[in-house]
């Protein structure tokens, strides 16, 4: 989900709203928003008076059931909707003429829901999310889907050079493999997991609330970088350590990648993008928490998170390929700087122990690519961190602190 646009007021002025007649155990709702005629955030977008707004619940399989009612957006693209529904998640759609927008709604109980405003990119993201909600059930939340789908992903949608199908199908992989990496580490289990995508959701929620009452393009960047490190951490506040939540948040993404199966360039390369923002978020906090732990100054765990501020920074900026690749390579070498000296060790050593654990991630390249489940990519995530860390700890044996060394290299291998 990506960079933002002007909420305007939140109160609806001049709109139509039908009172619903829905299922007899429901309780009525007001759903409020704005629809846009732009293809995403941050971007000059025209109000679109006149659109019909109606809404339907997403029900447990990933189907779509219809709700009563509808309403009309005034001159603002601002609409008010009641319907009567128990539903958590719905998705709103705005028709006019040959014009048609969506935009998924979550709801924890409450009267009234303000809906994040409608654009091409709410919409990709509503479709990808119905479509990841039929092969995966819950295990993929609305924040999984905001996080993952920008502006790219979403034009790419909508010219139909990729599909919400293919989109969903790498999003659900890359969540069961986090997941499965997870819960083979051993401290995180079924109910840890849950917890997981309970705090998923309450970042959504909070995105959504964010995105409807924001005023200007600052106040958006805030809330799409509050859901990334809320979906990167997801782990570390359900209660698992920041290394677990680092090798499951890589397993996620490498398989991911490997199963977005759509021919388009544009759509893979903003994938990997906001893959690597969680990916690398999650790494620098576990090799900060690493460092503390094992006693480091203050000094040199405040350099590693102003390298995190500024790789993040980087990562967000990146347009490429090989911006993305010296972005890391940078953070790396800052890392590997502040590790040679907490280990009081030449930084040839530390060059020595990278050289020798290419060839372990030679291998873990090689199972991934053949990988034909997001169990198969979990399980080789799970044996190369054990390897490296074995291998880089014994390398670094005349080091008091070989351990702290064999952990961050391994953490530093992939990327």
């Amino acid at each position: 989900m990506p960079v933002l646009v002007l909420v305007g007021l939140l109160a609806l002025w001049g709109c139509d709203s039908n009172e619903v007649a829905g299922p007899d155990d429901g309780e009525r709702v007001r759903l409020e928003g704005r629809v846009t005629d732009e293809a995403g955030y941050g971007k000059t977008m025209a109000d679109v008076e006149g659109a019909v707004v109606t809404a339907a619940e997403v029900t447990a399989n990933g189907s779509t059931r219809a709700l009563d009612g509808q309403a009309t957006t005034d001159a603002g693209g601002r609409f008010a909707l009641d319907v009567q529904t128990d539903a958590e998640v719905m998705v709103l759609t705005a028709t006019k003429e040959a014009f048609t927008t969506k935009v998924l709604v979550q709801r924890r109980g409450e009267a009234t829901v303000r809906a994040m405003p409608m654009t091409t990119e709410s919409k990709a993201e509503a479709d990808v999310y119905v479509e990841a909600r039929s092969r995966a059930g819950d295990e993929v939340t609305a924040a999984e889907v905001a996080v993952h789908v920008d502006a790219d992903v979403a034009a790419e949608i909508e010219a139909g050079t990729t599909t919400a199908a293919e989109v969903a199908v790498a999003l659900a992989r890359g969540t069961e493999a986090e997941e499965e990496y997870a819960r083979d580490e051993g401290e995180v289990d079924d109910e840890t997991v849950g917890r997981s995508r309970e705090r998923k959701r309450e970042a959504f929620l909070n995105l959504q609330a964010a995105l409807h009452a924001a005023a200007n393009a600052q106040a958006e960047a805030s809330a799409l970088q509050a859901l990334e490190e809320a979906v990167a951490r997801a782990y570390v506040d359900a209660g698992a350590s920041a290394e677990v939540q680092a090798k499951a948040r890589q397993a996620g993404k490498a398989a991911l990648l490997k199963f977005y199966t759509g021919t388009s360039a544009r759509a893979r390369f903003a994938l990997r993008k906001r893959a690597t923002l969680l990916a690398a978020y999650a790494r620098a906090r576990a090799v900060e928490t690493a460092f503390e732990a094992s006693g480091a100054a203050s000094a040199r765990v405040n350099a590693l998170v102003e390298a995190r501020n500024t790789l993040m920074a980087r990562l967000r900026a990146a347009a490429s390929e090989e911006a993305l690749a010296d972005a890391e390579a940078d953070y790396r070498t800052t890392v590997e700087a502040e590790l040679a000296a907490e280990l009081n060790v030449d930084t040839t050593l530390i060059t020595t122990v990278k050289t020798s654990l290419n060839t372990l991630k030679g291998t873990l390249d090689a199972a991934v690519e053949a990988a034909t489940s997001a169990e198969v990519v979990a399980s080789a995530h799970a044996s190369f961190y054990s390897n490296a860390e074995t291998t880089a700890a014994a390398a670094l044996a005349t080091s008091s602190k070989a351990e702290l060394g064999g952990r961050v290299l391994a953490l530093l291998a992939t990327n």
